[in-house]
C-alpha cells in the first residue's frame, strides 16, 4: 500500500483552484497531537503531550493511577463511532471535567508543563518545521485546534522549538494560573474530540481574517478531526488525514472522511510539496 493515498477523485481539481487563488485566500486548521507530532518516537508510543504527565509520573502516583482509570473508562467510548454522537459528546465532556478536577487536586504547576516540554519524548513530524516556516513566510493564518487537554503546553512546546510564530493561533483548553504558577481553574468551554467543530474560533480576533480566506487545508489524525471546519463558509477545502496505526482496519473509514490519507506515522513531504506549488 502506498504511503500517501489520494481518496478524493476531485483532489487535483480542488488543489488547482486553491493554488490559482493564491496564499492570500488560504488558511490552515491543524490538530496537534499525532498530527503535527509523531505517534512513535523510536519504538515508544507517544499518544499525547498531556499523557506525559501520567507516563512520567510528574504529578505523582495518585494522578498517574487515577488519570489512567479515566483513560481506560472513556477512551474506548471516544474511539467507538457506533456509540451515539450525543452520548460520546457528553462522555468526553465528563472525561475532561474529571481530568481537570484531578489536575487541580494534584497541584498542577507551570513547572510541570516545562518538564513535559523538555522531556524529549514529544517530537514534531519530519517536515513540520518547514511547513510552519512556509506558512509564516507566506503570512497564512494557522489555527492549531487541540482537544488533548492542556492548551498552555502547545505554545510552550512551539516556543521551545523557535516555532511560535505570529500567524499561529492555538485554540484549546487553557487554565487560569496564580502568581506562583499553580493551576486555579479551567477557562471557557471544554474542547474535546467530539466538539472541535463547535470550538469557538469565532471568538478569537483572527476569525475576521479567516472570513477573508475561504480556501482551507485541514490536518488531523482522528475521524472527528474532519469536523474542525465547523460551520465555516469555505469555498474550497482539502482534508489531510494521518493514519498512524491499525491501517488495514481503519483505512476504509479514513478514505471516506479525508481527501488525502498519509499512512504509518508518515512525514510532511507530500504536504510541503503541495505548498511549494504556490511558488
Amino acid at each position: 500500500m502506498k504511503e500517501v493515498i489520494i481518496s478524493n477523485s476531485d483532489f487535483s481539481e480542488i488543489k488547482k483552484r486553491i493554488i490559482y487563488e493564491g496564499v492570500e485566500n488560504l488558511h490552515v486548521i491543524a490538530d496537534f497531537d499525532k498530527t503535527l507530532t509523531k505517534t512513535f518516537v523510536g519504538s515508544k508510543h507517544t499518544p499525547s503531550i498531556l499523557s506525559e504527565l501520567r507516563s512520567r509520573n510528574i504529578l505523582g502516583e495518585n494522578f498517574s493511577k487515577e488519570s489512567k482509570k479515566l483513560y481506560d473508562e472513556f477512551h474506548p467510548i471516544e474511539l467507538d463511532h457506533l456509540v451515539d454522537e450525543n452520548i460520546r459528546d457528553a462522555k468526553m465532556n465528563e472525561w475532561w471535567s474529571k481530568v481537570f478536577d484531578l489536575l487541580k487536586k494534584e497541584g498542577l504547576n507551570k513547572s510541570h508543563l516545562e518538564e513535559v516540554v523538555n522531556c524529549g519524548d514529544v517530537q514534531l513530524r519530519d517536515g513540520v518545521e518547514d511547513f510552519l516556516r512556509f506558512l509564516r513566510d507566506m503570512h497564512v493564518p494557522v489555527i492549531i485546534l487541540s482537544a488533548s487537554g492542556i492548551g498552555d503546553l502547545i505554545p510552550m512546546f512551539l516556543k521551545s522549538k523557535g516555532l511560535l510564530y505570529d500567524n499561529i493561533t492555538v485554540v484549546s483548553n487553557f487554565f487560569d494560573w496564580d502568581s506562583e504558577g499553580n493551576m486555579k481553574a479551567h477557562v471557557g468551554p471544554i474542547i474535546h474530540s467530539e466538539n472541535k467543530g463547535e470550538a469557538a474560533v469565532e471568538k478569537f480576533p483572527v476569525y475576521e481574517k479567516l472570513l477573508e480566506r475561504r480556501n482551507v487545508l485541514i490536518f488531523g489524525d482522528s475521524l472527528g478531526d474532519v469536523e474542525m471546519i465547523g460551520k465555516f463558509p469555505y469555498e474550497n477545502l482539502l482534508k489531510f488525514g494521518f493514519l498512524n496505526e491499525k491501517v488495514d482496519e481503519r483505512i476504509d473509514e479514513y478514505r471516506k472522511r479525508y481527501d488525502c490519507v498519509i499512512l504509518n506515522d508518515g512525514n510532511f513531504e507530500f504536504v510541503n510539496n503541495f505548498l511549494e506549488d504556490f511558488l
